[in-house]
């Protein structure tokens, strides 16, 4: 058998690392779509990592997921593909943006959340000993990221927002996701979060995390009466440490282009 290839060393560079995070249809990807678009016209270049659902549609697996969810094997079997497809979705992205010498590189989810909120979850239907070897898994990624991030977003809309969001975006296999589902969902983030359901607004959560409880109007974020300006110059600070310069400065040329998929 030929051996497979060996990590390169990575550049010095390291890109500010934040994730995204929430429950199913909490608007992540729109935060991220608006944020990255709204930082690079301020002169960051930005990368995005989003979840490899492509991947997952494609080849049916999310909608087998979600008929067999009360199936311990077929559970084991896609979160595991899930985490897999996900940690290398990100290796390959930073080290791309290491060495094209991104500022910053924005994450949907993180393995963490596989780990304590989805297969959390489906310990009861999974069973011990799945569990064990689904933990081998994420050990193992956890001894070999190359990375920790250096902000959370935790996006925390209502459910029933969310319910109507998962409905109008009408995303293949998600048909099977319910309110019960969701609500056990946003337990497990609210746990992982150490933040009490009462929670909302621009409020810090456990250390390096951000709760937003975002609403949308016209893809444009709401959040306890602030405009999308005030709160994208919030998550700016929290990314970069500093304040965010005015929109159409111009843009740092980075060589080897900016990165992002």
């Amino acid at each position: 058998m030929e051996p497979g290839p060996k990590r390169e060393p990575l550049p010095k560079h390291r890109p500010r690392v934040v994730v995204i995070d929430g429950t199913i249809s909490a608007g992540k990807t729109t935060l991220i779509t608006e944020f990255a678009d709204w930082a690079t016209a301020r002169g960051k270049t930005v990368a995005v990592v989003k979840e490899p659902v492509e991947v997952w549609v494609e080849g049916g697996h999310l909608s087998e997921f979600y008929r067999k969810i009360e199936d311990g094997a077929a559970c084991y079997i896609f979160q595991t593909f899930a985490h897999v497809t996900r940690a290398i979705a990100f290796d390959e992205e930073y080290t791309r943006a290491c060495k094209n010498g991104t500022d910053c590189l924005i994450v949907e989810r993180w393995p963490t959340t596989d780990r304590d909120v989805f297969m959390e979850n489906l310990k009861e239907t999974v069973g011990e000993r799945e569990m064990a070897k689904y933990h081998v898994w994420w050990d193992y990624w956890q001894r070999t990221v190359q990375a920790d991030p250096d902000v959370f977003i935790y996006l925390r809309p209502s459910l029933d927002e969310c319910m109507v969001r998962k409905t109008i975006r009408g995303r293949d296999g998600e048909e099977g996701v319910t309110l019960d589902y969701q609500e056990s969902l946003q337990r497990l983030h609210d746990a992982m979060y150490k933040i009490e359901p009462s929670d909302a607004g621009l409020v810090s959560g456990r250390e390096k995390s951000h709760v937003l409880e975002a609403h949308h109007a016209d893809l444009k974020f709401h959040v306890a009466g602030s405009d999308q300006d005030t709160v994208f110059a919030h998550i700016y600070g929290w990314v970069f440490g500093d304040t965010p310069p005015v929109s159409g400065a111009p843009v740092r040329e980075v060589s080897g282009g900016a990165g992002g998929r």
